[in-house]
């Protein structure tokens, strides 16, 4: 090699070194970046999230866990010991029986949420026959949620993405369990019973909301829009129900729930075990780290300033890079688009059921045509109210307002 092109290598090396450099300067400029953001928009939350960082389950859990295991369910986090230990108590009939009645229960109770009081359908007879046979555990279960301490499962922000979680299948499948409950009892004129386990739903949903983690305040919102469904099936609803419709407003905890995967992103970059953490210096995984923190910080906005939002006016304002929406990648995160427009969903359908409890309670009667909703984070909405026949049951379209253009710059930064 002449020393013409030793001397262009050198200095080829030299430009490459220096590029690399000068990528994980910029990379970690805007990890930096993006704490202070965080620590900028939200640092009453700091001591929170480090108080959040390790926590056990509580008694109620495990009695909880205990007691879905009779009904042949495994309610403990897949992530904990508790998992294959409580495996090994699950009677092998019970099981099988609920392995075997789950597709009917999940689309009996599906089927007859969706449908207008009056219009409900008889239990099928496999469902009916579980639903008798296990009586004393739901009663249990339900008595657990409503009496005892919120049910807490362990939480540990400093393990990232590895945290434990609820078992988030099997608490869906127990509040299947328990709505199927609530309508086979409101089949059986049991008002009483089925309205407890409408309070027993709601609690757990309020548990799952309370977390840290995204996925399962996902959860807890489902299963409050179960709630919110199911009132509207009750003959003789508790009046209650008005101020809890009234005053339900996710958009906060949906909120904090963005900032927790902010927090993650940023001062957990990459979020992952230790044992997948082999470069934490690698200026590509920093540039991720800081739009992924960056990302959640702007949902975050979103819901505190505009909970009751359409589709259509989050479809492309805020848009997830692609890395983050390959189900095949380690970072993939839940559709975030998605998690604003169920927001919206839950909020309007509490303001429409508590107009059909003002309906049904004689209060209030709306006529067809176009309401605005007075209440709650949907205050001002303005939806279109079809009476569907004579019965205290209506069908809504919303209409949805204009998203703000001072929100569209909000884009220009997740580039």
């Amino acid at each position: 090699m002449t020393r013409s092109l030793r001397w262009i290598a050198t200095v080829l090396l030299v430009l490459l070194v220096g590029a690399v450099v000068c990528w994980w300067i910029w990379s970690s400029w805007q990890l930096s970046k993006a704490r202070r953001a965080w620590l900028e928009a939200y640092p009453q939350l700091a001591g929170e999230m480090s108080r959040r960082l390790a926590s056990p389950a509580n008694e109620t859990a495990l009695k909880l866990e205990r007691e879905a295991a009779l009904l042949g369910l495994n309610w403990a986090p897949k992530s904990s010991p508790r998992f294959s230990e409580l495996a090994k108590s699950i009677p092998e009939e019970a099981e099988k029986q609920f392995s075997a009645v789950r597709p009917a229960l999940s689309k009996w109770v599906e089927k007859q949420l969706g449908a207008s009081r009056g219009d409900e359908g008889v239990a099928p007879q496999e469902v009916a026959a579980f639903l008798q046979s296990h009586q004393d555990h739901i009663a249990t279960l339900r008595h657990l949620l409503l009496n005892d301490p919120a049910p807490h499962w362990e939480e540990d922000l400093s393990a990232g993405w590895a945290a434990p979680v609820p078992n988030l299948l099997t608490s869906l499948a127990v509040v299947r369990i328990l709505a199927a409950d609530v309508l086979w009892n409101i089949q059986q004129n049991n008002q009483t019973v089925a309205q407890q386990d409408l309070l027993a739903v709601r609690r757990l949903a309020q548990t799952l909301i309370d977390r840290s983690e995204l996925i399962s305040v996902l959860v807890g919102m489902h299963m409050t829009r179960l709630v919110v469904t199911g009132i509207r099936q009750l003959a003789n609803p508790d009046t209650s129900w008005l101020d809890w419709l009234e005053g339900l407003d996710v958009a906060p905890k949906l909120e904090r729930s963005f900032v927790s995967e902010a927090y993650l992103f940023a001062f957990r970059c990459p979020p992952f075990p230790e044992e997948e953490r082999k470069s934490s210096f690698d200026p590509w995984q920093k540039s991720r780290c800081a739009q992924g923190s960056q990302l959640f910080l702007a949902f975050a906005r979103i819901a505190r300033e505009k909970p009751c939002l359409g589709a259509s006016q989050v479809e492309e304002p805020l848009r997830a890079p692609g890395w983050m929406e390959n189900p095949e990648s380690t970072w993939f995160v839940p559709n975030l688009r998605s998690a604003l427009t169920r927001l919206q969903a839950l909020h309007v359908h509490a303001s429409l059921t508590r107009e059909v409890l003002l309906a049904r309670l004689g209060r209030k009667t709306p006529a067809a045509g176009t309401i605005t909703v007075d209440r709650g984070p949907c205050r001002g909405l303005p939806l279109e109210v079809t009476q569907a026949g004579s019965s205290w049951s209506w069908r809504w379209t919303g209409k949805e307002p204009e998203l703000p253009e001072t929100w569209l710059p909000l884009a220009a930064t997740l580039r």
